[in-house]
C-alpha cells in the first residue's frame, strides 16, 4: 500500500477526541486520511451529496442519532460505500444484527487494530463489484441501487463459487434458515431446517441450464424441503467461473398440487360414482323386491307344508318342507347379500355427497358406524374394533362433513397399527358427555403413537409422518377446520409404544333428533288399490307387479309418454309410483306436466329414484313435498308408502 494513499473518510460521531483516536488509526496504517466529521442526518445527507466517499464509520449510539439511523440514510442514497461501526459500547448481538443490515463490520474503539485490513478488504470488494474505480458517480450510484434491489428481492438469490456459496441475499439466508454475512463465504453455517449448504452449493453447480431444476433435501426435523434452483453461468471478482442462482422454497407449492389433483381426482370419483350408483340401484331394486316376494311365499309353503305334515306325518311332507326351508334358508341370505350391496351403494353416495350448508340435528353414532362400516378394510386387518355408546344428545352438523372428520380419524387410527396383528391391536370408538356439557367423540388406538416433538405441528397443513403415497398431510388440517366451524376442538394425547387418542368435542344441538314413530301393528287390512309404476326399467316394473299383485292392481308403462297419455285418456290411480331419471321423459318432466294437466293428480305422485345425480334433480326434490324412495327399498316400506291416506302423501 502507498504510505501517501488519501482516504476520503465520513465520520459519523458527536466527539471529536473520538474521530482524531480514529483518524490516527489509519494513519499509523499508511492511510492519509481526508475527513469530515457529521453528527445527524441531516449533515450527513448533506455531505453525500457533496463529494465522494470512501469509507464510512460510525458511532454505534450518541443523542439524537447512531448508526442504525445513518445506515439507513446511506443506503436511501444507493450508495456502496463500506460502513464500520466503531464503538466504545457495543454488544456482539448489536454488531450482529448491525452486519445483517448492511454494515461491513464492527469494532471496539479500544481495540482498533483490524480497521486497516477490514477496510481495505471492503474496498476492495466494492472495487470489484464496481469495476473501474474511475467509474462515473451516475453507474456508481445506478450499481448501488442495483445491489440494493438484489439485497430486497423477495427470491432468494446467490453466487456459488468453487463449490461453496460467497454471497446469499437475506431472501436466500430465509429460505435456507442461515446466518448472513455479507462479503463472507456462508457455505458450511448451521441452518435451522438442517439443509447442508455445501451440498446444496454442489447441486447448484451441477443444476442444469435449459430449465429450473428441482433440488430436493431432508431436513434435521424430517421434513422434506424441495428448491427450485434456476442458474446462469458468469465470472467472479477473480475471472474464474461462478454460477449465479435463482432460489425458491416450492415444498408446500408441489404439495397443493398434489392435493389439487388428488381433490379433482375425488371430484371425478364423486361424480361417476354417483352416476353409477344410480345403474347399480335399479337393478339391486327389482332383486330385492324379487327375493322378498319368493321369501314371503317360501313362507308360506312352509308354513303350509308343516301344518300338513303335522296332520298326515307323511314322508313326502317331511322332504317338502326340508326343501322349502333349505330354499328360504337360500333366498334369505341372498336378500342379505344384496342388502349389503346397497348398503355399500348408499355409503358412497354419502361420501360423494356435498351437504356442507344443511345442518341439522345428527347422532354421532349413527354417522360413527357409517365411518367405521367404510373404514372396515383399513382396520380389519390391524385390530379389533369396539364401541361403547353412551346416551349423548345430538350434534348440529352437516352429515357428510362430520362423517369425513370421523372417517379421516379411523383411518389415521387404523394406519398408526401395523399389518398382520389384529388380535393385538384395538380401535376403540366411544361417545359421552364432557364435563362441560359439550358431546365427546373419542377415538383410541393401540399403534404406535406420535412423538411429542410432533405433537405441535399435527395439524399444520401438508405435514405428515406417512409416506407421500400414503398421506398429504391435510387430513387432520380439514378435520379441525370441519370441527371448529362447528364451534367445536379436537384434543390429542398420544404416547410413543402405547397409542393415540383423539378426542372430537362439539356442542350439543338445540333440539332433539327426530324420532320416526313406531308401525302400528293393530292397524286394519290394506286397501286394495289401484296402482301406475312408471319406471324405464321393465324388470322392475315386472318385480312390482308380482311383489304387489296379491294386495293391489298395478298397470305398469316403461315410457313417461304413454303414461300421460293414458291418464289423459281418463284412466285413474289411486297411486302413481313414477322413477325420476328416465332417458325421454323424466319423472320432473312429468310432474310438470301433471301440475298443468291434471293437478288434483300431482299429489298422489311418489318419487322412486335410484340416485338424483344431477343439480336439476336434487334441486327438484328438494322443491317438492311429494314423498320418494331411494332404490334399492325394502318391499315393507313400500307397502307402508301404497297404505298410507293421501293427505299423508301430501304432508
Amino acid at each position: 500500500m502507498n504510505p501517501t494513499t488519501q482516504l476520503h473518510l465520513l465520520l459519523i460521531d458527536d466527539s471529536d477526541d473520538d474521530a482524531a483516536h480514529i483518524v490516527g488509526a489509519l494513519r499509523r496504517g499508511s492511510y492519509e486520511p481526508v475527513w469530515t466529521r457529521v453528527d445527524s442526518a441531516e449533515s450527513m445527507r448533506a455531505a453525500l451529496a457533496r463529494q465522494r466517499w470512501d469509507v464510512l464509520i460510525s458511532d454505534h449510539q450518541f443523542p439524537g442519532f447512531g448508526s442504525v439511523e445513518a445506515l439507513a440514510v446511506m443506503q436511501e442514497t444507493g450508495l456502496d460505500l463500506p460502513f464500520f461501526l466503531v464503538s466504545g459500547a457495543i454488544s456482539d448481538t448489536e454488531g450482529a444484527a448491525a452486519m445483517r443490515a448492511g454494515a461491513h463490520d464492527y469494532l471496539s474503539k479500544d481495540n482498533l487494530v483490524r480497521l486497516v485490513p477490514a477496510i481495505e478488504r471492503a474496498r476492495q470488494a466494492i472495487r470489484r463489484r464496481q469495476g473501474p474505480h474511475d467509474a462515473s458517480p451516475t453507474l456508481r450510484a445506478s450499481e448501488g441501487r442495483f445491489r440494493r434491489m438484489t439485497e430486497l428481492a423477495p427470491a432468494g438469490i446467490g453466487i456459488v463459487c468453487q463449490g461453496r456459496f460467497s454471497y446469499i441475499n437475506p431472501a436466500l439466508a430465509d429460505i435456507l434458515g442461515c446466518q448472513r454475512q455479507d462479503d463472507m463465504p456462508v457455505a458450511g453455517l448451521p441452518g435451522s431446517v438442517g439443509i447442508d449448504l455445501t451440498a446444496l452449493a454442489r447441486s447448484v453447480g451441477e443444476a442444469g441450464r435449459d430449465a429450473p431444476a428441482e433440488i430436493r433435501f431432508q431436513a434435521s426435523d424430517r421434513r422434506r424441503t424441495v428448491l427450485e434452483a434456476a442458474v446462469v453461468t458468469l465470472e467472479d471478482d477473480d475471472g474464474g467461473p461462478a454460477t449465479l442462482c435463482y432460489i425458491r422454497d416450492i415444498t408446500e407449492r408441489l404439495a397443493t398440487e398434489t392435493q389439487l389433483r388428488q381433490a379433482d381426482r375425488m371430484a371425478s370419483v364423486g361424480s361417476v360414482a354417483t352416476g353409477v350408483a344410480h345403474e347399480i340401484n335399479n337393478p339391486l331394486a327389482f332383486i330385492l323386491l324379487n327375493l322378498d316376494h319368493i321369501a314371503d311365499d317360501l313362507g308360506s309353503l312352509l308354513k303350509r307344508g308343516m301344518e300338513n305334515g303335522g296332520r298326515h306325518q307323511g314322508p313326502a311332507d317331511d322332504a317338502l318342507c326340508e326343501r322349502l326351508s333349505a330354499w328360504t334358508e337360500a333366498v334369505r341370505e341372498a336378500r342379505q347379500g344384496a342388502a349389503r350391496v346397497r348398503d355399500i351403494v348408499q355409503d358412497l353416495q354419502r361420501l360423494a355427497r356435498d351437504d356442507s350448508d344443511d345442518q341439522r340435528p345428527v347422532d354421532v353414532g349413527r354417522l360413527l358406524d357409517w365411518a367405521a362400516s367404510m373404514a372396515r378394510n383399513e382396520i380389519r386387518q390391524r385390530a379389533r374394533l369396539t364401541r361403547a355408546y353412551g346416551q349423548v344428545p345430538a350434534v348440529r352438523a352437516a352429515e357428510s362433513r362430520l362423517s369425513q372428520v370421523f372417517l379421516n380419524l379411523l383411518i389415521n387410527a387404523a394406519q398408526a397399527i401395523p399389518e398382520g396383528a389384529a388380535d393385538s391391536h384395538e380401535i376403540h370408538i366411544s361417545t359421552g358427555l364432557h364435563p362441560d356439557g359439550r358431546v365427546a367423540v373419542a377415538i383410541r388406538d393401540t399403534g404406535s403413537g406420535i412423538p411429542s416433538g410432533n405433537l405441535d405441528y399435527l395439524f399444520d397443513p401438508f405435514f405428515t409422518t406417512k409416506p407421500s403415497a400414503v398421506g398429504t398431510g391435510l387430513g387432520l388440517s380439514i378435520c379441525q377446520n370441519i370441527v371448529t366451524a362447528l364451534g367445536g376442538e379436537i384434543l390429542v394425547h398420544s404416547e410413543p409404544g402405547v397409542g393415540s387418542t383423539f378426542t372430537v368435542l362439539l356442542p350439543a344441538a338445540g333440539s332433539a333428533i327426530p324420532v320416526s314413530p313406531a308401525p302400528d301393528t293393530g292397524s286394519p287390512a290394506p286397501t286394495r288399490r289401484r296402482l301406475l309404476v312408471i319406471d324405464d326399467e321393465a324388470t322392475l316394473g315386472r318385480a312390482l307387479t308380482r311383489a304387489l299383485a296379491s294386495t293391489h292392481e298395478v298397470e305398469v308403462h316403461t315410457d313417461a309418454r304413454t303414461a300421460l297419455d293414458a291418464l289423459m285418456s281418463g284412466a285413474r290411480y289411486d297411486r302413481i309410483l313414477c322413477d325420476l331419471m328416465m332417458p325421454v321423459m323424466s319423472g320432473m318432466d312429468f310432474h310438470a306436466e301433471i301440475c298443468h294437466l291434471l293437478p288434483t293428480l300431482a299429489d298422489t305422485i311418489i318419487f322412486c329414484t335410484g340416485g338424483a345425480f344431477t343439480p336439476g334433480a336434487e334441486a327438484f326434490l328438494a322443491r317438492i313435498p311429494n314423498p320418494r324412495l331411494e332404490k334399492p327399498f325394502a318391499l315393507v316400506v313400500l307397502r307402508e308408502l301404497l297404505d298410507a291416506p293421501a293427505i299423508a302423501l301430501a304432508g
